[in-house]
């Protein structure tokens, strides 16, 4: 709904019936004649881990458990155990349908960037191809945006950005998109007329793992990077005055 609100209801390929009410909306949806919106509904409204445990060890390749697991497992009472153990005997098919579920695994026991501390290096590749690592950029100031093509706040914020970081030859930007829409993010960018003089990532083997061990829970979120690599500043939202502030701080 245009409020940002979304429901997830499964169909399957015979006849069914799906109604939506706007009220209450979406806890108001209607599905009949799918076993798989009831799957998926039965593992939301469990009222237990150790119910929703019984039915993914009994359906484990089944699409709409996947999706839900791959979404809610930070709200599921799943400990990472199960968690663990279901992941690692998943087919390859179904680990694809995990992303999320593998970058909390993966990250979990990893320390999160943090003011203070030392960069958490990566690499990522443009919508060209081309490779950048963050670590090329030590005796340099570096400014990482992390934000997604879907992030209403960022697009706000691109045309300060480039305003403000223009006064610094020092510093190097990266934005980096959570999500791989290059061509809508192009038609974006052309309809707004933003033209962003920095590096825009897109494509990292391990993308989801790195907003996890930045902790990434607002979009924009900015980290400022030392010549040394350590973790000046960072913040969330769009405030041009924050950015600013922070540049006058930190970047000579």
């Amino acid at each position: 709904m245009r409020n940002g609100k979304f429901g997830i209801f499964w169909l399957e390929p015979r006849k069914g019936k799906v109604v939506v009410y706007k009220g209450k909306f979406p806890e108001t949806i209607e599905v009949e004649g799918s076993e798989s919106h009831s799957l998926y509904t039965n593992l939301r409204t469990a009222n237990s881990g150790q119910v929703r445990m019984d039915i993914l060890t009994k359906h484990p390749d089944h699409p709409a458990v996947l999706t839900y697991l791959d979404m809610d497992y930070a709200r599921s009472e799943l400990n990472d155990q199960f968690l663990g153990e279901f992941y690692s005997k998943a087919n390859e098919s179904a680990k694809a349908m995990l992303p999320n579920l593998k970058a909390y695994l993966f990250t979990k026991d990893i320390s999160k960037v943090k003011v203070g501390a030392q960069v958490y290096d990566f690499t990522a590749t443009d919508a060209d191809g081309q490779t950048f690592d963050t670590k090329a950029y030590r005796g340099k100031y570096l400014l990482l945006d992390f934000a997604s093509t879907g992030c209403g706040p960022c697009w706000k914020a691109y045309p300060d950005m480039v305003k403000i970081v223009s006064a610094y030859n020092d510093l190097q930007v990266l934005t980096y998109n959570l999500d791989e829409s290059i061509e809508v993010w192009k038609s974006i960018a052309d309809r707004q007329k933003v033209n962003l003089p920095w590096p825009v990532l897109w494509k990292g083997n391990d993308k989801k793992e790195i907003f996890n061990i930045y902790d990434v829970d607002i979009l924009p979120s900015f980290f400022l990077i030392s010549p040394k690599g350590e973790v000046l500043e960072a913040w969330g939202g769009t405030g041009k005055g924050r950015m600013a502030a922070a540049l006058r701080k930190h970047v000579q």
